[in-house]
């Protein structure tokens, strides 16, 4: 019984007993855990602070045991008061340090707080942070400056160096032109120096356009405690470059010309101006405006060249060329002179040549020596310079002269040149210049057959032929005076040879010969031959002669009154149709007015009962006004005062409002009727 009692309570202990021992256990190993040294606040990180101020780096220890030791760049710091202060076993566990007057040689850098371990089981523990101390840099020097200006060559590579010292940490350096970032084409390095603050240095790499000149270049530096810059203008220094306002100068012949070239150079120069073909062309060059200075612009000088150029010490610019384009009248250069002689039915060539600018335009006429009428005679082909006439005929004799013409773009006026006269002389054998082919002659009246040669030398025998009859003109007045008529045939006369008046011409080359048929009757009707031979050679012409019934006076006189008639019958017709629209139109005027006048009759324009009479001894009439009325414009109008005129007693007017156009339209327009009393007939 015990023994089962024993075991039964050993049972219930033993469980109790495995419980507390597990907490017993765990109780330990917090304890154990606790009571490590560790660290609540550590120093880490970085730590800016501005030179010659305090700064403070945390640590703190939770159950320090051991000691705190702080380091800077791995070597053991003590306490210094009025440098480093702190507290190597403090209660506590904050062993942070105190940095006074924080310099940057001595403190910058890393930064580590230890806590040794007091037995071999533990490790020590330690924490770093990174300490800089900012330093101002000095300001930003920009390298290659001449009387602080920065002189480069355009369109050339050119490095440009800036310097920024003593600053930690180091600057970041900026290029800027004229306000516009160009960092992109630098490259910076950084170099570590004595003193142990870096040296930027940024070298920039650019090329420099001529339209830089006179821009700003800085060098910006940029810090956490401070930016500063440099700036320097920039002389950009470059071969000149020379210009004009135009290619093409167009002046007349006689005036003067003054042509500006602009010159962009650096450094500055002057221009020189030559003549690029003609060396003699009298010019002058004005170096103080840069200027080509013509005093008197000949026709020389249309299609000159002339350049302009500018030289300095970085080389001479490219020519700039003008040309001048003079513009003159034109100018007989060469052409046929004097008397041209051909052969009949040979070619003809006449020549002349004209300058001028533009280029003229020639034409050729020629004055017919029988009429003295100038004739144009057209050009076949783009040479006007020459005339040629193929086949040429007496038609072809006379006087030649070309005309040249072009238009001046400045006067807006044309300038016209003409030649001297050139004769153009036919011979050969005689040719039938003009005949009336057929010739038509009436019954019993005398006929004259007509027809014009010319013959150069002269005729020796001129003859007219029909059938096997022969009848010879009269060449030198050797025939006795006939009149021409032939004895045997006194029906036909010749009449003598009469030369064609030339005017201005030295000889008579061409003539008229008449052959006169009297009395003509249909037996007339024939060919009739003109024969004319000279030393070169004989020429033929025929002529149809045919004979109509003249008209007789009374016929003529007939129709020229029927046509009198007819004319004024049209011209009276005319009259009536414009009467008659006239008065159309008047009575269509008077209609239009009359329905303008008439009033507009409605139910709306009178009132439903016409005024009474009024009782007593009252004269009264009844007075019907046809009254218009205008659109109101809603202003109170003041009437006229009238003298001594009878005031209406009573008034009556009604009508009805309405909202239609038509009816509105109508009560503006219509009849009012009004009682008005009088104190005698005698007001009336």
């Amino acid at each position: 019984m015990k023994f089962n009692a024993f075991v039964a309570v050993f049972n219930q202990n033993y469980w109790t007993l495995i419980v507390w021992t597990l907490i017993f256990i765990t109780f330990t190993t917090i304890n154990s855990t606790q009571a490590k040294q560790h660290f609540s606040k550590r120093p880490e990180g970085t730590y800016t602070v501005l030179k010659d101020q305090t700064l403070v780096l945390p640590c703190e220890v939770r159950d320090l045991e051991g000691s705190c030791l702080w380091l800077h760049k791995s070597q053991g710091i003590g306490v210094i008061n009025g440098s480093y202060e702190y507290n190597r076993n403090p209660d506590n566990g904050d062993c942070s340090l105190r940095i006074v007057k924080v310099d940057y040689k001595e403190d910058n850098g890393k930064w580590e707080c230890q806590v040794l371990s007091i037995n071999k089981i533990e490790k020590t523990l330690t924490s770093a942070a990174n300490v800089v101390v900012l330093v101002a840099p000095s300001s930003p020097v920009i390298n290659n400056l001449e009387n602080n200006r920065l002189d480069v060559n355009a369109d050339r590579q050119t490095q440009v160096e800036c310097i920024s010292e003593r600053g930690n940490p180091s600057a970041r350096l900026e290029w800027y032109i004229n306000g516009d970032n160009v960092t992109q084409n630098s490259r910076t390095t950084v170099d570590s120096a004595a003193s142990g603050t870096p040296k930027v240095t940024s070298v920039l790499n650019y090329n420099f356009r001529r339209s830089l000149r006179n821009s700003t270049i800085t060098c910006l530096s940029i810090h956490e405690t401070v930016s500063q810059n440099m700036s320097a203008p920039i002389n950009v220094k470059y071969i000149p470059q020379v210009s004009v306002q135009q290619k093409k100068y167009t002046v007349n012949e006689g005036s003067s010309l003054q042509v500006r070239c602009d010159v962009d150079a650096n450094p500055p120069t002057n221009v020189k101006w030559r003549s690029l073909g003609d060396q003699n062309l009298p010019f002058r060059d004005d170096h103080r405006t840069n200027s080509l200075i013509i005093e008197r612009v000949t026709k020389r000088m249309n299609t000159a060249v002339f350049g302009c150029s500018a030289q300095n010490e970085f080389g001479t610019s490219t020519e700039e060329n003008i040309v001048l384009d003079v513009l003159f009248e034109p100018t007989l250069v060469r052409a046929t002179e004097g008397q041209v002689t051909a052969e009949l039915n040979n070619t003809v060539d006449l020549f002349c040549e004209y300058e001028g600018n533009p280029k003229p335009k020639i034409y050729w006429y020629q004055i017919n020596p029988l009429t003295d009428q100038v004739k144009n005679r057209p050009i076949n082909g783009e040479n006007a310079n020459n005339l040629v006439i193929h086949n040429a005929t007496y038609n072809d004799e006379g006087h030649y002269y070309c005309e040249a013409i072009n238009y001046n773009d400045i006067t807006h006026k044309e300038m016209v040149a003409r030649s001297g006269r050139i004769t153009v002389d036919i011979t050969g054998r005689p040719e039938i210049v003009r005949r009336s082919n057929p010739t038509y002659g009436y019954r019993s009246t005398d006929t004259d057959i007509e027809q014009v040669f010319c013959s150069d030398p002269a005729p020796s025998e001129v003859v007219w032929l029909f059938g096997s009859l022969t009848f010879p003109v009269n060449l030198d007045n050797q025939r006795p005076a006939d009149n021409g008529q032939d004895p045997k045939n006194p029906r036909f006369k010749v009449r003598k040879l009469a030369p064609m008046e030339r005017i201005e011409w030295g000889k008579n080359t061409c003539y008229r010969s008449v052959f006169t048929v009297m009395n003509t009757d249909v037996n007339d009707e024939r060919e009739y031959t003109l024969r004319v031979t000279n030393s070169r050679g004989t020429s033929e012409s025929v002529i149809q002669l045919k004979v109509t019934s003249p008209v007789s006076a009374a016929i003529m006189i007939t129709i020229g009154l029927i046509v009198l008639i007819m004319l004024l019958a049209l011209t009276l017709v005319t009259l009536l149709v414009i009467k008659r629209r006239k008065l159309a139109k008047e009575k269509t005027d008077d209609e239009s007015k009359a329905e303008a006048r008439a009033p507009i009759k409605s139910d709306t324009d009178r009132p439903e009962k016409e005024p009474e009479k009024a009782k007593g001894g009252e004269n009264h009439e009844l007075v019907y006004a046809n009254l218009e009325f205008g659109k109101s414009d809603n202003k109170q109008k003041t009437p006229p005062k009238v003298a001594d005129k009878p005031k209406a007693q009573q008034r009556q007017y009604k009508a009805q409002t309405t909202n239609s156009p038509a009816a509105a339209a109508a009560a503006n327009s219509g009849t009012e009727y009004a009682q008005i009393t009088f104190a005698n007939k005698a007001d009336l």
